[in-house]
């Protein structure tokens, strides 16, 4: 009896559950947030001393992005931007997230109730292409934060989120001007408990 889809189940409750403090490898290469992406040839799992989960796919090699899309800056924290592929000056729907303090939460982001990544505690800057996800009338997209243990209880805003309509700009940067903007979420920091906060919007 071919144990492929009970195998396939279990990757997608890893990666969907990375943000509960363990991390995911594949052939070494640390993959929290994949998404839409299938192994066929697995030799082993296994779970490490820290609880972190190592998967061996032989014949698969994985590489990590290491230029505009996933820019690494000198604190160490990552900066994840969808736009590398897109026109520069062509408008789309974005989720853009600034962090101003590292290692206070992981976020959760839905649009219309579909999940659609995660900011990482170590992870500085979002840049989020929702554009597919957008439908035509009413929307909403969600950000549900998850305190990490013993982050420091510094009450001033840790995150701020803005949702709108932006464009790529020459440098791969994106900007919503605020006449675009569909919304705002700001979280402090020093929560204690998970907590979500919603943007609505309609979209012709």
């Amino acid at each position: 009896m071919s144990m492929r889809v009970p195998f396939l189940c279990f990757l997608a409750l890893l990666f969907g559950q990375s943000a509960f403090g363990y991390d995911v490898y594949i052939n070494n290469v640390k993959v929290n947030g994949l998404h839409n992406q299938k192994f066929d040839r697995v030799s082993s799992v296994r779970f490490d001393e820290r609880g972190d989960v190592r998967i061996d796919a032989p014949g698969y090699s994985i590489e990590v992005d290491n230029s505009s899309s996933f820019a690494q800056n000198t604190s160490g924290a990552a900066s994840i931007n969808d736009a590398a592929d897109v026109p520069v000056g062509v408008s789309r729907y974005w989720i853009l997230a600034t962090v101003k303090q590292v290692g206070a939460y992981r976020v959760r982001l839905t649009a219309n109730n579909r999940e659609v990544g995660q900011l990482l505690p170590t992870d500085n800057k979002l840049a989020r292409d929702i554009t597919a996800q957008v439908v035509s009338g009413s929307n909403n997209v969600q950000a549900t934060f998850l305190p990490m243990p013993n982050a420091p209880s510094n009450p001033s805003e840790a995150i701020e989120i803005v949702v709108g309509i932006g464009k790529k700009n020459p440098d791969g940067s994106v900007t919503i001007e605020k006449q675009q903007e569909f919304g705002k979420m700001s979280q402090p920091g020093g929560r204690q408990s998970p907590e979500a906060q919603t943007v609505r919007f309609n979209a012709d």
